[in-house]
């Protein structure tokens, strides 16, 4: 089986080719933390695959979908923004 060291980003072009390394029936989920007390991490179906805006947080260090018009504001402080591919 392929290692999974993906790169934390990358571009559709890489994903295929990250892909392509694994079998064709090979099921696809998305992991997220459960909160609960051992730190379970759930395996869950992707509900969507969109392409969204997306602007880096500087708070949590990391890109961010913007959640009201005053984050996407077009002024000369706000964060550039990018669109991408966004599996959830």
């Amino acid at each position: 089986m392929p290692e999974s060291s993906a790169p934390k980003t990358m571009t559709v072009r890489e994903l295929k080719d990250y892909l392509d390394r694994f079998p064709d029936d090979l099921l696809v989920l998305r992991a997220v933390p459960s909160n609960d007390y051992w730190g379970t991490e759930l395996a869950l179906s992707l509900d969507d695959i969109e392409t969204k805006t997306v602007q880096h947080d500087s708070y949590h260090r990391c890109f961010s979908v913007p959640r009201t018009d005053r984050d996407q504001q077009d002024d000369e402080f706000a964060p550039a923004r990018h669109e991408v591919l966004l599996l959830g």
